[in-house]
């Protein structure tokens, strides 16, 4: 909020004030349009700085100071080339303004309904968990939302890190137990891959809830140590309790019987 308030301030004063002050001396530069000299017109802007009782050099944010509309005008009846070059200058800055103001639009279009949405709102996610971590560090169902949100983008270290703070914390947090017993036997950086812990976590995880999904996982951990029979039987058992996804299940069946069989 306080950047919106900044951004707008920022604007008001230095964008919004200098198209302004250039708006204002084209439209003073429509005088010789019918007359050849702005003799009139500077004569209005002396009488204006004699009742206002002010000097004619006062400057304002968004106003060219008296004083400078004279000078630019009398810079123009020498010079009448300065004339085209201004209406030109507005023109341009009206064609850069249409433009930005474009590119905003389609920014903003973006974020709220096109392809940048999920991506600004997983941003937006980990900065408004990443806030609250700081304000309550032993909380240890953000850290869960911050692993699964890493893991969502393929950060392997900090998705491993946010997990591990959870089971610090909460040593029987399945959501934790399963997330990370998976990530550590089928990331596909294999670098993060282990087999033996991976099992350790499904273990604990089997044994604190007994769900498809938990079972899908601890067949997982057993396969990727060699223990396919048991793969088997712990995928027969996800799929027994599946209520959806079953064809995943019986996919994972296929797969485990093929592996005992082989082995």
């Amino acid at each position: 909020m306080r950047g919106l308030i900044l951004f707008f301030v920022v604007y008001f004063r230095f964008g919004f004030g200098f198209l302004m002050r250039n708006f204002e001396r084209q439209a003073d530069l429509h005088i010789f349009n019918f007359k050849s000299s702005p003799s009139a017109l500077i004569s209005t802007f002396y009488k204006i700085a004699s009742l206002s009782r002010q000097s004619m050099d006062t400057p304002n944010w968004h106003h060219y100071s008296i004083g400078q509309r004279v000078r630019f005008l009398e810079r123009c009846r020498q010079t009448p080339e300065l004339i085209g070059r201004h209406h030109r200058r507005v023109k341009t800055m009206m064609g850069g303004y249409l433009i930005i103001a474009a590119l905003i639009f389609y920014a903003g279009y973006s974020i709220s309904y096109g392809h940048y949405r999920d991506g600004f709102e997983q941003y937006i996610a980990g900065k408004i968990l990443t806030q609250q971590l700081d304000v309550d560090p032993d909380n240890s169902d953000l850290y869960v939302f911050v692993g699964d949100y890493y893991y969502d983008k393929d950060a392997y270290q900090e998705a491993v890190n946010a997990y591990e703070n959870v089971l610090r914390i909460d040593p029987q947090n399945v959501h934790a137990l399963n997330n990370l017993a998976w990530l550590l036997a089928t990331c596909p950086d294999e670098t993060f891959r282990n087999p033996e812990k991976s099992l350790e976590l499904a273990s604990r995880a089997v044994a604190l809830e007994h769900k498809s999904y938990i079972l899908d996982t601890y067949a997982e951990a057993l396969a990727m140590n060699q223990r396919f029979a048991e793969a088997l039987e712990a995928s027969r058992q996800a799929l027994a309790l599946a209520s959806d996804k079953r064809t995943d299940y019986l996919e994972q069946v296929e797969r485990f019987r093929r592996l005992a069989e082989g082995s």
